[in-house]
């Protein structure tokens, strides 16, 4: 047999196992997406539904896993909205699944109604996402974990993918360490560090009956908070009705 590089269980005994390990009475699974993790949908019989995010083999270690579960946790205790990791019989949060590559870990949460935002996003929705950032970033500030998760500073965020990237082609180095030079400096200068979300954008926003709910806090980790606000620094300007740009709208 080859070695396997990316394996996708099958939904019928990824269901049979996660039964047994949760002590839940899945009928089924569906498998929603298959990106840099593979996340299905698991049902149980009496129509309950849950949501597994299976990590692929060789990511992140266990621990940082545990890390991002405990966040979402500090985050509900705290009154902004997260999903809700349910936990094995065991009482861990992360579990290992053995497969053709390696084990591989997941968690499993329970299922949000909601939707995703739809195009023309309002000025209204744009202050609400800023807003539930803001509750984020207040709320994440004090979280403490007893789990090491791999920073998202200058030195893992800059440093290292520069240096990577040198070893590769040096012809532009001078340019390429003067921009990060700037990148440096700009974010000493306007930026302090908190835990970020890492992955702000209306992809990971859902609306729920209580209000949005910020989703996949896969890259959050402790980094300068500015960066969570590069999307919108990147969003072209548009005037609202009130003369004020949507991206200002964010921010407050």
């Amino acid at each position: 047999m080859l070695p396997t590089v990316r394996s996708l269980p099958a939904p019928g005994p990824l269901a049979d196992h996660l039964a047994e390990r949760y002590g839940l009475g899945f009928a089924g699974a569906t498998l929603l997406r298959s990106l840099v993790n593979d996340v299905y949908e698991l049902a149980t019989g009496d129509g309950a539904k849950y949501i597994l995010k299976l990590y692929r083999y060789d990511g992140r270690h266990p621990d940082e896993i545990r890390w991002e579960a405990g966040l979402s946790a500090h985050l509900r205790s705290a009154g902004v909205l997260a999903p809700t990791v349910v936990p094995l019989l065991d009482g861990d949060t992360v579990g290992l699944l053995g497969t053709p590559e390696g084990p591989r870990a997941f968690t499993l949460s329970t299922y949000v109604e909601g939707s995703k935002p739809q195009q023309p996003f309002t000025d209204e929705l744009y202050a609400a996402f800023g807003a539930q950032l803001a509750a984020f970033h207040n709320a994440a500030g004090n979280y403490k974990s007893e789990y090491y998760r791999r920073p998202a500073d200058v030195a893992h965020r800059l440093d290292e993918p520069l240096e990577q990237i040198l070893a590769v082609d040096n012809s532009e180095e001078n340019l390429l360490r003067s921009l990060a030079g700037a990148v440096r400096n700009n974010l000493a200068q306007y930026s302090k560090a908190g835990t970020c979300h890492g992955d702000v954008t209306m992809d990971n926003v859902l609306l729920t009956e209580q209000g949005l709910l910020l989703l996949d806090f896969d890259l959050a980790a402790v980094g300068p908070l500015a960066a969570d606000f590069t999307g919108v620094a990147t969003t072209p300007p548009r005037r609202s009705s009130t003369g004020r740009s949507t991206a200002a709208a964010v921010l407050l």
